[in-house]
Order: C-alpha cells, then sequence, then structure tokens
C-alpha cells in the first residue's frame, strides 16, 4: 500500500516534470537527471522498503517510526521538486553562433526577461542577444564578460524576438550535409528526424545549442524564416 501511494505520487510529479517543465529534449539538454535519481530512489524506493523492516503490527513506537518515514519521503520529494523546478529550461538565446539554454538564476535581470517572454509557459522562449553598434557599450560588455563571467546572452537588455532577429541567426547557421557527412551515427539521427517532420534537407539548417552538460545538440531551423524544427543529439562542435 504505501508503495502503490509513493507511485501515485511520484507519477504525478513525473507527468508535469516531462510534459511541463522539461518537454522534450530539454530534460536531456539541462542535465537533470540526478535530481530525479535522488526523489525517485528515496520516495519510490527507500520509503517502501524502510516500511516493509520496520512495520510489525503492535509494535511499541511503529507511529514514531512512520512518521520518520514520512518526514524522510517529504522532505526528498519537496527538495527535488524544487531543484527540478528552478533548475527547469526558460530561455533558449542565440549568442554569436549558438543557442543557450537557461534558467531564471542564469540571467542578470529576471523580471525583464520574462517581460521578453510573456505567454511562453511550456517550451523555452526563444530569444537573440544582438552585439549593440555602440562602441562603448560594446568595450564595457567585454569587460563585464572577462572580469564577471557575464555573457552577452545572460542580459535580457540586448535580447530581441527571433522573427525580428532571424537574419542574424541564419548568417551562422550550417548546412545539415555537414553533419551527415561527418558521422555516420549522426547522419542515422538526422535524417529519421528529417522523415517525422517531412521536411527536405535543404530546408533546414543548424545551429549548435549548449547548456550545463557537457554534451551538445544541435538545433533545426527552417532555413528561410529560423522557426526552429526539431532538435538533434548530436554534436555540432567535432565538425569540418
Amino acid at each position: 500500500m504505501h508503495f502503490l501511494i509513493s507511485l501515485t505520487i511520484v507519477s504525478g510529479l513525473l507527468a508535469v516534470i516531462f510534459l511541463i517543465w522539461y518537454p522534450a529534449p530539454f530534460f536531456r539538454i539541462s542535465g537533470a537527471q540526478n535530481a530525479l535519481r535522488t526523489l525517485i530512489g528515496v520516495d519510490l524506493v527507500l520509503g517502501p522498503v524502510l516500511t516493509a523492516y520496520l512495520y510489525r503490527p503492535g509494535k511499541r513506537g511503529l507511529i514514531i517510526d512512520m512518521w520518520f518515514i514520512a518526514i524522510v519521503q517529504l522532505s526528498a520529494l519537496a527538495y527535488g521538486s524544487y531543484v527540478l523546478y528552478i533548475e527547469r529550461p526558460q530561455y533558449m538565446v542565440f549568442a554569436v553562433d549558438r543557442f543557450v539554454v537557461m534558467t531564471d538564476r542564469d540571467v542578470t535581470d529576471p523580471q525583464l526577461a520574462r517581460g521578453h517572454c510573456q505567454g511562453h509557459w511550456r517550451l523555452p522562449c526563444v530569444m537573440v542577444a544582438e552585439m549593440p553598434t555602440d562602441a562603448e557599450i560594446r568595450e564595457a560588455l567585454l569587460f563585464r564578460s572577462v572580469e564577471q563571467g557575464i555573457e552577452l546572452e545572460q542580459q535580457p537588455e540586448f535580447w530581441r524576438p527571433l522573427d525580428e532577429a532571424m537574419q542574424g541567426v541564419l548568417d551562422r547557421a550550417r548546412p545539415l550535409q555537414a553533419i551527415i557527412d561527418h558521422d555516420q551515427n549522426a547522419a542515422e539521427s538526422v535524417n529519421k528526424m528529417l522523415l517525422r517532420h517531412d521536411r527536405a534537407l535543404d530546408s533546414v539548417v543548424y545551429v549548435p545549442v549548449v547548456n550545463k552538460m557537457p554534451k551538445s545538440f544541435a538545433l533545426v531551423v527552417d532555413a528561410r524564416t529560423a522557426a526552429t524544427v526539431a532538435m538533434v543529439s548530436v554534436d555540432p562542435w567535432d565538425v569540418n
């Protein structure tokens, strides 16, 4: 009974995680596996196992034991849910030659960032960070990057919507043929993606996507409008 109750609660949380907070493929990109493993291990495995070991009808102190298990499970559930919520991908911002997936904690002004992205409640908001033309501002940005480690994409005051700045993305995008020619394993993933979305090879291009995980992905976009098409799990950097 304890296991079934725990399974019901965890299943509901998993639905929220995979359908709302981390729609595919952002769970893999964000590297949230460790927090989820901890949550499942404590709530779905450790809790019921402790109950099976400690529960004896009429045992002295049984209520205290059960409360202890419940507190451990609830603490793991609360902590895991909180970590997964604050680490969920909220912004995918193009800067220089790549898209960077970020959370509220990664940007300098979360309120301004959310103002840019009103209406985006499920998928990360896609924006373009444009380098300012003013020489003094550019110099200030460079010093801020060197001294504080704050990059262009982290500063929402330089963001523009994708449909207004798509040419900058397309200028840096590369043909998918480059990936196919370089890696036959990646070629299979690319061909499956094209079939799934009913797209011709020359109708799309790709841009690298980076996050906190070492593994990179490629964002496939329309070759004319830069509208996002799909994400493929390939290494877009190791391509000649």
